[in-house]
């Protein structure tokens, strides 16, 4: 077994065993009543700008040992992209939990919420979060703000990542990995249970922070391998229809061969028992 296959064991061994006693917040009514509010307006201060323009998405061909990615990124497309927001960090566990609790949402691993909030941190980024639960959450926002919450499209997400399509390996505030300085990359030396909370390492060039390391993050795109070779060059949306949605972005304790921005990964929509996939919302230019 390799070290990274270990680490990924001894996560499973201690978010399997947690104590399911241990409950995170119990608001009243007024406390929750209050505790949205307050909710969507961080959510609405919490939306970066990112100025539209167009790209060459997909794998730049790094021709560096060290890089690697799958065969699923390796079409470069050109890509042109409205003006858009994304969100500045992450969606919380504390943020999530109070989602779950107001809308009576049971399809979600509530004794994991519970246990990250009370032992670690409530703004450590959320995970074991399905697309569906992912997706609801943004509209939720929608709804309460009256904004036009969503989740991102797979090219917004690598735009945004890539500091406006610069052709760059990681979306860290230089374009480098340095373990615990802008990264929570980790090895045997540095493990750590979870990503750390959201904005401790820095934001990259846009603003963004966790856009390398902490969690991988959904997008709204179902997924198809070939979708790319002939895909529309305004504001790509990914496939009408499929069996899985994209998720993007690297997690922590991913192997350093595998965190290349470019890679692609996808799920069924139901899957909420990814660990360390979780998501941001986007919002369409007002």
């Amino acid at each position: 077994m390799g070290i990274y296959s270990i680490l990924f064991f001894l996560v499973w061994i201690i978010l399997s065993t947690l104590n399911s006693t241990v409950l995170a917040k119990e608001y009243t009514p007024e406390e929750l009543e209050q505790a949205v509010k307050d909710l969507a307006e961080r959510a609405e201060v919490n939306m970066v700008f990112i100025k539209g323009g167009e790209f060459w998405m997909g794998d730049q061909d790094p021709n560096d040992p060290n890089i690697s990615s799958s065969e699923l990124s390796r079409v470069k497309h050109r890509v042109k992209l409205d003006d858009f927001y994304l969100g500045e960090f992450e969606v919380t566990f504390e943020e999530f939990y109070i989602f779950i609790k107001v809308n009576s949402i049971k399809d979600v691993d509530e004794e994991t919420t519970n246990y990250v909030i009370e032992k670690f941190s409530p703004k450590v980024p959320a995970f074991y979060v399905s697309w569906n639960n992912a997706n609801d959450y943004c509209n939720w926002l929608a709804d309460l703000t009256s904004k036009p919450f969503r989740l991102p499209t797979e090219a917004e997400w690598e735009y945004a990542a890539r500091n406006r399509g610069k052709d760059i390996n990681y979306s860290t505030n230089d374009g480098t990995l340095k373990v615990d300085i802008n990264t929570d990359l980790y090895t045997l030396e540095t493990y750590k249970e979870l990503p750390e909370p959201v904005g401790h390492y820095p934001p990259n060039p846009l603003g963004l922070y966790g856009m390398e390391g902490g969690v991988s993050e959904w997008v709204n795109d179902w997924f198809d391998k070939n979708y790319f070779e002939n895909s529309p060059l305004h504001n790509p949306e990914g496939p009408k229809n499929g069996k899985n949605k994209v998720y993007r972005g690297n997690k922590i304790g991913n192997n350093p061969k595998l965190i290349y921005l470019y890679n692609r990964r996808s799920a069924p929509v139901d899957t909420g028992e990814l660990v360390f996939v979780g998501f941001r919302c986007a919002m369409s230019s007002l």
